[in-house]
């Protein structure tokens, strides 16, 4: 600053030249030839376009050919008419108030959503104690805080925690660690109360500063010339500059933005409020519980962590989450947990005789960030602190002991300070976690690799040929299992694991399952005494050739997965965009089909790949027909009513909404000639697995019902289906 000073004396051009700089450089990191950096450009002719989050223009950055710096190109997109604007996106900004800082003015004011906060706390005491620990918590006033980051909120609690520890406490921080490490404390519930409170405490400061600060304006501006002269100068001043700008980055506009982040930030810090308020509310009625019967105990560290990472999820997903949790529903009475005996654990057993679409379970997961560095110990926390009655069955996986051991060792550092545990019951824990969870998908979650964890879930048995299905929603996770089996009392109720693997024929099946699983599956599909199973396994039989000639051509599309257990399935290989992996899976079909019909396992395993391509690539009318026989060959090898068959159901309708009318009649025309029986008998089970689940009380089922009906109304008709031949495979 101070050579920028003596070069630039007027301090106002300096200002100027910094705001120009700041909000005209674009960010682009590059190396040219000899290795040197560029992170910034200035391009003058570039800024002149404007900024549209659908931009006509893509601009990128090449290394020249020489020394010189990079340089910039732009291509058009699509198609413009003469006259019209050529704009592109401006980058660099992750957040709505990092765009308006940087550029001025924000895309849209009803999607700006709090982002980041910005504590400004310090650790100031004349107990030399309260000093080292604030001195041990680091520079909290420089954290920034981003509300969707679970890590970036539990890294400011770990420094809450060092700063509130103890003398005693604090000789026992791990001096390798960083001041945001989640590990770096031994949790226990007096440190995770402390830093709660303390957390509370500053917010309450904060709420208190700003009313002073707001009073202390007015009265200021009152005692010189009067607030209400103040303000109406100020008014006239920003009218008369105002009328000067275009109104869409006039004074109003960045008024209007500025109150609407100024509102964001606020309900950012609520969040964070909610989030003590509920833990230490929580706390307290615990203890009130047992004061008052006498029975139970106090929240330990290892129940309270599970208590603070669910409480960090709701405070990421705003105030929409709040209180907004399933009605969780265990059937008693016709079902019970069983011991099955022998190696493979306990399982659910059916109370009574029980008939299709009965309602067994509703649960919330506990969700997990698989890429969170303190992943592993909240998940052991979780199998210890939550399992009550003993609900979750602590059971390692297969090769969890050779292949997890970084996990365990980060989940025993961070449970060292729980009074009693070894580390050997701390990575148990953690195995129990990894073996049980879910790694899967959630549209709207903010954690980059989602693992839901369930008590009650978990404690279904796998079966190829099962008699329940698992139904989760999307967003929050929230699983539904109903009967779609009629089972006699004593049968095991039963789920499949993976819909992956249930679609391979019983010798590559049972070699993954054991794989991946850890058992050898004894099922009535596998042990071929299933009629039901036998003509699934028919169906995705071979034909003809040998398994060495079918293996070559699925491979060229397909990956073997293996862990140190051995093989666990099969993965699409690495494409470099869409359009390759559809040629690949165009090149591939047709000779896989000469080794066997549309349901042969390895055809739908590459016809898959065909139509996520076709879809992502918006080809509508080649995925139709695509979608359609591989819904009607689906139908017939999967479970019935499976989610899977629900997922390919609502693709089907969705790609069907978006056909050309033209072409929509000689479409439907061809998938009902082709694909009738199947798609009919698809069309049936779905109508009747919404209404089981309208039944089972799923919201969500009901919009569905509604939208598939009003979608059914412009695909192939049952009647249309019918007409090409009632003769169904009926599973």
């Amino acid at each position: 600053r101070s050579e920028l000073t003596a070069a630039v004396p007027d301090e106002e051009v300096l200002i100027r030249a910094f705001a120009l700089v700041h909000s005209r450089a674009m960010g682009a990191p590059s190396k040219d030839a000899n290795g040197r950096s560029w992170s910034l450009l200035l391009l003058p002719f570039a800024d002149m376009f404007n900024h549209s989050p659908d931009p006509e223009v893509e601009w990128d950055v090449e290394a020249s050919a020489g020394s010189g710096p990079p340089r910039a190109f732009g291509r058009m997109v699509r198609d413009v008419a003469a006259g019209a604007e050529l704009r592109f996106r401006y980058r660099g900004a992750a957040s709505a108030q990092a765009f308006f800082a940087t550029y001025g003015f924000i895309e849209d004011l009803s999607a700006i959503t709090p982002s980041e906060l910005h504590p400004f706390w310090e650790f100031r005491s004349s107990d030399a104690d309260a000093t080292a620990a604030g001195a041990a918590a680091g520079a909290c006033d420089e954290l920034a805080v981003r509300l969707s980051s679970g890590r970036s909120i539990r890294r400011l609690l770990s420094r809450l925690r060092v700063a509130t520890a103890t003398p005693q406490e604090r000789k026992r921080l791990d001096p390798k660690a960083s001041p945001s490490d989640a590990a770096r404390l031994p949790i226990s519930a007096r440190c995770e109360r402390a830093a709660l409170e303390q957390l509370r405490t500053h917010l309450a400061a904060r709420a208190r500063f700003g009313q002073e600060r707001e009073v202390a304006v007015d009265r200021s501006a009152a005692s010189t010339v009067g607030l209400s002269a103040v303000r109406a100068a100020t008014k006239d001043r920003e009218d008369a500059v105002e009328s000067s700008n275009d109104s869409t980055c006039g004074l109003s506009a960045v008024r209007a933005a500025t109150k609407a982040l100024r509102a964001a930030d606020a309900a950012g810090w609520l969040r964070m409020a909610r989030l003590a308020t509920f833990v230490l509310g929580e706390i307290d009625a615990q203890a009130a519980a047992v004061e008052a019967t006498g029975q139970g105990q106090l929240l330990g560290p290892e129940r309270l962590a599970v208590l603070v990472h669910k409480a960090t999820r709701e405070a990421m997903f705003g105030p929409s989450r709040w209180g907004k949790v399933a009605t969780e529903f265990f059937d008693k009475e016709g079902m019970v947990l069983k011991d099955c005996g022998g190696t493979k654990g306990r399982g659910y057993f059916a109370a009574q005789s029980l008939e299709p679409g009965r309602l067994l379970l509703v649960e919330e997961p506990f969700v997990f960030d698989a890429e969170d560095d303190d992943f592993a110990g909240v998940a052991a926390a979780h199998v210890l602190g939550v399992a009550v009655g003993g609900e979750v069955e602590l059971r390692a996986g297969p090769g969890d002991e050779e292949d997890g051991q970084d996990g365990a060792q980060r989940a025993a550092r961070w449970l060292r300070g729980v009074e009693g545990l070894s580390a050997s019951k701390a990575a148990e824990a953690f195995f129990a976690a990894n073996n049980n969870g879910f790694q899967t998908t959630m549209p709207e979650a903010l954690e980059e690799q989602p693992m839901l964890l369930f008590r009650r879930l978990c404690m279904f048995n796998h079966s190829c040929a099962p008699n329940c299905a698992v139904y989760r929603d999307g967003t929050t996770g929230t699983t539904r299992v109903l009967l779609v089996r009629p089972v006699n009392k004593g049968d095991e109720l039963t789920i499949h694991y993976s819909d992956e693997l249930i679609v391979l024929p019983t010798h590559l099946r049972r070699r993954f399952v054991a794989g991946r699983f850890g058992f050898e599956c004894r099922c009535s599909r596998c042990e071929g005494s299933d009629p039901i199973g036998k003509m699934v396994e028919a169906a995705l039989a071979r034909e003809k050739g040998s398994e060495g000639d079918v293996a070559k051509l699925h491979m060229v599309v397909a990956l073997l997965q293996s862990s140190r257990t051995g093989p666990i399935g099969f993965g699409y290989r690495e494409f470099e965009d869409w359009p390759e992996a559809l040629a690949h899976a165009e090149m591939v079909l047709p000779k896989l089909a000469e080794f066997g019909p549309e349901t042969f396992w390895a055809r739908h395993h590459v016809r898959q790949l065909k139509c996520l391509a076709l879809e992502a690539l918006e080809r509508d009318s080649a995925a139709y027909l695509a979608l359609a026989e591989h819904a009607a060959a689906s139908w017939r090898i999967l479970p019935p009513y499976c989610d899977a068959l629900k997922d390919l159901e609502a693709r089907f309708i969705c790609v069907h909404s978006r056909l050309p009318a033209a072409l929509r009649p000689r479409l439907e025309a061809k998938v009902a000639q082709l694909h009738g029986p199947g798609l009919l008998g698809l069309a049936k089970d779905m109508e009747t697995l919404r209404g089981w689940l309208r039944r089972s009380g799923d919201d969500a089922a009901a919009e569905e019902a509604a939208a598939a009906e009003a979608a059914s109304r412009g695909s192939p008709s049952q009647q249309q289906q019918q007409q090409q031949g009632e003769a169904s495979f009926q599973p």
